[in-house]
């Protein structure tokens, strides 16, 4: 069969696979694994259009999810308001599905490691440290090829080079193939001693990205992995990937990374909540406004997580300290959203737990520290097996749900009638 026909082939099967997954999709949307408690349910609906995505790559599974998108505005369009909703509840909520596509053909992860070698120092390899050479180090050398030997010399088991201190094209390309030729000629029967990958730091990334990996295809060097940098975050990277289909199988993320550079503040100020009695119990106080939505919640109180039979956290329950809430058992909740249509609701969690953790105690520390890997496995944890999926998108995330028990709703209205006036 010739390369055309070859081609003909492939896409025509790729329409059918597609056109199969939406119809899956479109049928797996109406099984309602769960009614959530604020609107919306729960339904198996996007792991064909993902599955798509991960096979055939970008492109075909974002034209997918706009698909099933469109049939799901289509079939259950009646609830939306206006050309808004239709846009953002419908077309862009199930195109990003597609995004899976990124991952086609690579290995699944995240962050492997950082550049700060003194932390891999203090914490061990649990924290390892990755990266290349810095550009003081090329510049203190007579030429870049000497730069990079030395390295290369030191370490010949992780090379990582950066091209860029001069000219990517014309001087760092060829130094990396003819140091990668050294070391193939110094180490010929040891394949792991080779360059590893080569990170560029300026200019056009996307189109960089495309002429280095074409001439190191073309010179037979197809194993050295490309490493993006220079002031990455989520949406830069997207888009070369999206939009521009770089060719680099990591990033080094920095300042975007470290910084919280998308919310760099943190709208957290100090309140009274409630003064201690001499009996051990607790007064509630209030701090009043204006605006409804800045009128504290009162009293000595205890968020708790509720969670589902799937082991994901349906919502965020504040409750009074003294109240005990129990898994097994009917919740009642007041949305904090005054504008909400159900200001009640009632579930029944599977499982609860409570957030407020003592970590000091009079003065002393009240618990064991968790290590590095602790962490990281509670963090991967988070994201994975208690976030749902629509609160981890880039646009339009879906919110989390924090709610109140009656008592502690009851408090604040009665609180905010007797101090200012009005409801809450």
């Amino acid at each position: 069969m010739s390369a055309k026909n070859t081609n003909s082939h492939l896409r025509v099967r790729m329409l059918c696979e597609g056109a199969m997954m939406v119809a899956l999709a479109q049928v797996l949307s109406y099984i309602k694994l769960m009614e959530l408690p604020n609107g919306g349910s729960l339904t198996p609906a996007m792991f064909p259009i993902i599955l798509f995505a991960v096979r055939w790559g970008l492109t075909p599974g974002l034209m997918a999810g706009f698909t099933f998108g469109l049939l799901q505005l289509i079939f259950d369009g009646a609830y939306a308001w206006g050309w808004q909703s239709m846009l953002l509840d419908y077309l862009v909520a199930f195109t990003p599905l597609g995004l899976a596509g990124l991952f086609k053909g690579k290995k699944w992860g995240i962050f492997v490691g950082t550049a700060n070698c003194l932390a891999e120092m203090k914490y061990g390899p649990e924290v390892k440290a990755v990266g290349t050479v810095a550009h003081s180090f090329i510049e203190f050398f007579p030429t870049e090829f000497d730069a990079f030997k030395a390295f290369a010399d030191t370490y010949p088991d992780s090379v990582s080079l950066l091209l860029d201190t001069y000219n990517i094209m014309e001087s760092g390309l060829p130094n990396l193939i003819k140091l990668d030729d050294y070391l193939i000629k110094k180490y010929p029967n040891d394949p792991s001693r080779r360059v590893k990958s080569a990170r560029i730091d300026s200019g056009d990334l996307a189109r960089g990205s495309k002429r280095l990996r074409k001439a190191l295809d073309a010179a037979g060097k197809p194993y050295i992995k490309l490493v993006a940098s220079n002031g990455l975050d989520e949406k830069k990277i997207a888009n070369m990937e999206l939009y521009e289909h770089a060719h680099f199988d990591s990033y080094g993320v920095g300042e975007n990374l470290i910084t919280s550079a998308s919310d760099p503040v943190f709208g957290g100020v100090y309140k009274l909540v409630a003064v201690k009695r001499p009996d051990g119990t607790y007064q509630p106080k209030m701090k009043c406004s204006d605006s409804a939505s800045k009128a504290i919640i009162p009293g000595k109180k205890m968020p708790w997580r509720l969670y589902d039979e799937n082991g994901q956290a349906q919502c965020d329950l504040i409750a009074m300290d003294g109240e005990k809430i129990e898994a097994g058992k009917p919740v009642t909740m007041v949305n904090l959203d005054s504008d909400a249509i159900e200001r009640t609701v009632t579930i029944t969690p599977t499982k609860v737990k409570k957030l407020l953790v003592p970590h000091i105690l009079h003065g002393e520390l009240a618990m064991e520290l968790p290590s590095i890997a602790e962490k990281k496995a509670y963090i991967a944890r988070q994201l994975t097996d208690e976030t749902w999926e629509s609160e981890l998108r880039l646009e339009c995330p879906h919110k989390h749900y924090v709610n109140m028990t009656p008592a502690v709703a009851e408090c604040r209205s009665r609180m905010y009638a007797e101090l200012h006036g009005g409801k809450v």
